[in-house]
Formats: C-alpha cells, sequence, structure tokens
C-alpha cells in the first residue's frame, strides 16, 4: 500500500491556510484596534478636563490619529468641520 499525501498537505491547501491566516491577522488588527480605542474611551470617560491629558484613539488606517487632541481643553476647540471629518474617517462605522 502507498502512502498517500493528505490533501491539506497539497500546494493549493497551503495557498488557502496562508489566504486564511492572512485574514485571521486581519481580523486580529482590527480586534486590536477596536479593543485599544475602547480602552481609550474608558480612560478618557475618567478624565475630569482641562489640562488633563487624553488617550488618543486608532484611526482606520490602525494607526494613532496624530491630530487627536491632547487635552479636554483642546476638545473645546475643536471645530464642527474637524468633528464631522472625523466622523467620516472612524472606525466606529
Amino acid at each position: 500500500m502507498a502512502f498517500e499525501t493528505s490533501s491539506w498537505r497539497s500546494p493549493s491547501s497551503r495557498s488557502k491556510l496562508g489566504i486564511l491566516i492572512q485574514g485571521s491577522e486581519s481580523i486580529n488588527s482590527a480586534a486590536h484596534v477596536r479593543d485599544s480605542n475602547n480602552i481609550a474611551r474608558l480612560l478618557n470617560s475618567r478624565v475630569a478636563g482641562g489640562s488633563d491629558r487624553l488617550e488618543p484613539l486608532y484611526g482606520a488606517d490602525s494607526q494613532l490619529d496624530p491630530n487627536f487632541p491632547e487635552t479636554w481643553a483642546d476638545v473645546a476647540e475643536l471645530t464642527s468641520e474637524y468633528i464631522n471629518l472625523y466622523e467620516e474617517n472612524s472606525v466606529l462605522k
């Protein structure tokens, strides 16, 4: 009886496995962004105001938003145009 290589070891199966791994990495990255933003929101909800520092949020590109306000005082200075732009590019959709 000859030894048969199982189908999961075939080249086409390996490429399918690679696609699955890449997909799971993408899901893990999205979950990391979501979880990090949830933690930042929780921490930011405890900020008293004024010069207290805020935790920045991650953007849709999985990078920290470089324009995120540093303090509550900075939030008060935001324009409606910036807020609308931020909402359009948010990962909250």
